[in-house]
């Protein structure tokens, strides 16, 4: 694995989302309050652009238990992935493809 410096903290703000081309895969780096995270842009479901989804806040994916994830919607057929693991919240098995971000001297890099 390699790791890519793909932009400067300062172009991807908080709530915000920007898409890269990484050795020929669309990777999406979000920043969710200081948080980056990296996805491939393209759901399991049908290979929609799932990271061009809705960004919420859900407790009702939790299982029962009081927590709160943060959810990617696809937005084609409504499947939903927490954030921080890129697991469907329907299923164990099916995710979203994650990649891990580092931020060195305030630059974003993605190992992919």
């Amino acid at each position: 694995m390699e790791e890519v410096t793909v932009a400067d903290t300062s172009e991807i703000p908080p709530g915000e989302r920007k898409f890269f081309d990484i050795k020929g895969t669309e990777v999406a780096v979000i920043n969710q309050d200081g948080t980056y995270h990296a996805v491939r842009n393209s759901c399991p479901h049908m290979g929609a652009p799932v990271a061009q989804g809705p960004i919420e806040t859900s407790t009702r994916d939790c299982d029962g238990e009081d927590c709160e994830k943060t959810v990617l919607s696809c937005p084609f057929h409504g499947w939903r992935f927490d954030l921080d693991s890129g697991r469907a919240v329907f299923s164990e098995n099916t995710r979203v493809r994650k990649y891990d971000v580092t931020v060195v001297d305030d630059e974003i890099r993605v190992r992919i």
